[in-house]
């Protein structure tokens, strides 16, 4: 199996895709409603 710390980092990085990918549908809604 795959080391403990590579399942964290793993999990952390999609975490911050996730936030990120919501701040771009947030910046993106914001954009068209102006």
């Amino acid at each position: 199996g795959r080391p403990l710390m590579w399942k964290r980092f793993v999990r952390r990085k999609k975490k911050e895709i996730q936030t990120n990918n919501e701040e771009d549908q947030f910046t993106r809604e914001e954009e068209s409603t102006t």
